[in-house]
């Protein structure tokens, strides 16, 4: 019997450091053990990896470790109040990187830190004087810990915090930024306006960016990194009538631009509180689309005229739910290129408009409401030019029977001194003995965003048409694997169940038991068990099996083709241990949500607030995530590895918390 061991235990690991691509990996350890450690000559020893460890062919070499022999530390260890940090670097991440994800998935990703995270083991144990490990029980020596990018995390590229300050000559607006890009530097433009305890803003517009400042004042901030920028504002740029005690918050957007852009498109289109964004618009095409003409001003050697101007339009929509219960909000929008001009209107009401980016109040109301913005860049210059051709027909003979002389007019782009050049570049000769004439033409762009929002009522028979065509049809394989108690308290046999899949010809089992190592456990490939013919056949019970070892198991459906078995559906590998009355483990019994349904609307997110609850309250043996998430529609919603939903589009499905062994709690989405 060994009753005078002291039980190491890792009792939680978390990243307590996210930033400049860098981490911090805090570890909490405790003697789980009567017997202290404080001058009982043992060692502690604690390692980081960046593989399992337990499931390798030969002995790793950890990333970092540490040695503990002192009593003071060991002592804190017997009182259950130790931890330690490892530091990871921006080196190690970037070798993190390359080591656990391939090229094409860093592409992929933008080499960003990919959703599958970057995965980490921590590993501790005990020596004696003699180097020999000194434990009774090593499965809780254990820890998985994985290491998210901030992007992935926030789903933003950019977050905004902002408070105001009171000067002696009037408000500053600082505004806290994080960049949560881990492979780009972010550059671009910031704007605010403040506004009173109702929302209404009360100053002008102010943004960093200026021409007349060092790098036209764009706020540049490195990857994973952090800036404050403040804004002043003077008390001639408070709204009349405004003074510096009406002024309680400010509201601040920002967005990536460039002055060399030409697409005359916004970065950012916002309004607080509504489901309006840009990248939610889609863009009309009309083939029989065609430029309007309007005089305005020109710039002709060096003097204002009135031109024609042909304008060429592009037309995006979106048509969103109204949030009624924010009627009285603010809207901002940010061109790309911050020279353009920008037109906000609510209805045939105009709110705002300018060079560059804007801001104004906006008043909605119950019903049908058109929000539109227009876009307009700078009137530039192109060049028609007309040549003669002639047509020349000829009969069998090669006589000529027919002569035509057709004219064929081309556009083409100016360079900066106003000659033509063709599409690789090149000067378009003028002295061509086959033009007629040439043309100056004066053109601008113009991209209309137009949003209506329209309330829930106004709009009801639409969305409930729409949602009746979406299919609550479960066409995911939910594998589960129960185990069954002998007389005796030994777990002797499995019964796996799954749901049917529509079409399929059978299912093929697959499993595996989990050997133990000196250094741990180590899972072996899975094996065919059974081939069950028959579209009804969901249940199997894998017999024989030993006590106190895990199984893995996995369910494919299949399809009989031309007498060959062609795969479809497969489920999640599950885990499972065939346990004694006697161990202090137990499987998953169920999972606990707070919400059974959930109504977001598309572009919301929410994340699932879940308890895995393990039988008789015993611990967990941990294999995989504790949870994982699935989504039955992908296109109405997706749902990340921490159990965030992202509403993508109108319509319902079902997301599904999956515990190891496959026990599952299913959860209805709406999305309006």
């Amino acid at each position: 019997m060994k009753l005078n061991k002291p039980e190491i235990s890792i009792t939680s690991t978390k990243v307590v450091k996210e930033e400049q691509k860098t981490r911090t990996i805090q570890v909490a350890l405790e003697n789980e053990s009567q017997v202290p450690l404080e001058n009982g000559g043992k060692t502690l020893n604690i390692a980081l990896y960046d593989r399992n460890p337990d499931i390798q062919d030969k002995e790793m070499k950890p990333m970092e470790s540490v040695v503990i022999k002192d009593n003071q530390t060991l002592a804190l260890l017997d009182a259950k109040a130790y931890t330690y940090q490892f530091d990871i670097s921006e080196e190690k991440m970037e070798q993190l990187l390359e080591k656990q994800f391939t090229k094409q998935q860093l592409e992929e990703s933008n080499h960003e830190i990919p959703e599958e995270n970057i995965k980490l083991y921590v590993k501790s144990w005990l020596t004696d004087e003699d180097g020999q490990v000194e434990e009774r029980y090593m499965d809780d020596n254990e820890a998985m810990v994985e290491l998210q990018g901030l992007m992935d995390q926030s789903k933003n590229e950019i977050t905004l915090g902002s408070r105001i300050e009171k000067t002696e000559t009037g408000v500053d607006a600082i505004v806290s930024m994080q960049n949560n890009s881990f492979a780009n530097t972010y550059k671009g433009n910031l704007i605010a306006c403040l506004t009173d305890k109702d929302g209404k803003i009360v100053s002008k517009l102010k943004q960093t960016y200026s021409k007349e400042e060092q790098d036209n004042g764009f706020v540049t901030i490195p990857q994973e990194g952090k800036q404050d920028v403040t804004i002043h504002f003077a008390e001639e740029d408070l709204l009349e009538g405004v003074k510096s005690d009406d002024v309680v918050f400010v509201s601040v957007s920002c967005g990536r631009v460039n002055e060399k852009d030409t697409s005359v498109e916004a970065q950012s289109i916002q309004v607080r509180g509504q489901k309006v964004q840009a990248g939610l618009f889609d863009e009309l095409v009309s083939k029989n689309q065609k430029p309007r003409t309007e005089k305005k001003l020109v710039t002709e050697n060096g003097e204002q005229v009135e031109k024609p101007v042909e304008i060429r339009t592009r037309y995006f929509n979106a048509h969103e739910v109204l949030n009624e219960e924010m009627l009285d909000t603010i809207i901002s929008v940010m061109p790309k290129n911050p020279g353009n001009e920008v037109t906000i209107t609510n209805g045939d009401k105009k709110c705002t408009d300018g060079i560059g980016a804007q801001m104004s109040n906006i008043k909605l109301h119950k019903g049908s409401n058109t929000v539109k913005t227009t876009i307009r860049g700078d009137i530039f210059k192109e060049m028609d030019i007309t040549r003669k051709t002639v047509e020349i027909k000829k009969d069998k003979r090669g006589k000529e029977i027919s002569k035509k002389v057709k004219k064929v007019t081309t556009r083409y782009q100016v360079d900066g001194d106003g000659k033509p050049i063709d599409e690789n570049g090149q000067l378009v000769d003028l002295t061509a003995e086959d033009i007629e004439s040439c043309q100056d033409v004066y053109v601008q762009k113009e991209s209309v965003y137009t949003a209506v929002l329209v309330s829930r009522n106004e709009n009801s028979q639409e969305l409930n048409a729409d949602v009746k065509k979406q299919s609550l049809d479960n066409k995911l394989l939910l594998l589960k694997a129960t185990m069954v108690k002998a007389k005796k308290g030994k777990t002797q046999s499995c019964k796996l169940s799954w749901n049917k899949i529509k079409d399929a010809d059978g299912y093929l089992v697959y499993g595996a038991r989990i050997t133990k190592t000196k250094k741990g456990s180590k899972e072996a490939p899975m094996k065919l068990l059974a081939a069950l013919k028959g579209h009804n056949k969901t249940k199997y019970t894998h017999k024989n099996l030993k006590s106190n070892y895990g199984y893995r198991y996995q369910v494919k459906a299949y399809k009989l083709v031309k007498g060959k078995k062609k795969g479809m559906n497969e489920s999640l590998i599950v885990y499972t241990f065939a346990l004694d009355k006697n161990s202090k483990y137990g499987n998953p019994a169920k999972i606990t949500v707070k919400k059974n349904s959930l109504n977001l609307l598309a572009g919301k997110t929410e994340t699932i607030q879940a308890t895995v609850v393990t039988e008789g309250k015993k611990k967990r043996k941990k294999l995989c995530a504790e949870k994982r998430y699935l989504t039955s529609d992908s296109s109405i919603v997706t749902v990340s590895k921490n159990g965030k939903i992202t509403a993508k589009k109108k319509g319902e499905c079902y997301v599904y918390v999956v515990a190891q062994n496959g026990v599952v709690k299913r959860i209805k989405v709406k999305v309006s």
